[in-house]
């Protein structure tokens, strides 16, 4: 006898179906975040940059590299921008001179406080679409997803 009750997926049709989703649900909000930065505020890589450094003054930028989960190429690159603009500054480590660390400027750091409140608020605009009850429930699933990934998800 055939139920007609539709049974739950199995957990590999699950799994696919969230990465499917992942992925795509990435890609639309990191579209959303770029859409949502001002022509003449700091571009989203460099406003995350800033805010890690300011978050954690004295980082390197192989500590940034693993955090970021990108490219040293990558990160020297925005480095050598925030340098150049005045937004940070470069100091080598009192006990291993060859140890660069990384700390915000008194202007990036100002321009960061007045940029941030309104990055996330503009970004966040996105959730206000959706019912108290979902973000809610959105929220709980992605704190379950960091701590599923651990420290830095760089290894499945």
């Amino acid at each position: 006898m055939s139920s007609s009750k539709q049974s739950a997926p199995s957990l590999p049709q699950i799994s696919a179906d969230l990465v499917g989703k992942m992925l795509k649900v990435t890609a639309l909000f990191n579209r959303w975040v770029q859409s949502c930065i001002r022509p003449d505020g700091l571009a989203p890589a460099r406003m995350q940059l800033m805010h890690a450094i300011i978050t954690h003054p004295g980082t390197t930028m192989s500590d940034l590299k693993e955090r970021r989960g990108t490219s040293a190429a990558n990160i020297s690159k925005l480095i050598d921008g925030l340098v150049d603009d005045g937004l940070l500054q470069r100091q080598p480590d009192p006990e291993d001179r060859r140890v660069v660390r990384l700390y915000a400027t008194i202007n990036g750091t100002n321009l960061v406080a007045e940029e941030w409140e309104t990055f996330q608020r503009e970004i966040s605009t996105i959730f206000e679409r959706m019912a108290l009850e979902d973000q809610k429930a959105l929220q709980q699933g992605v704190n379950e997803l960091l701590r599923a990934f651990g420290d830095d998800g760089s290894t499945c």
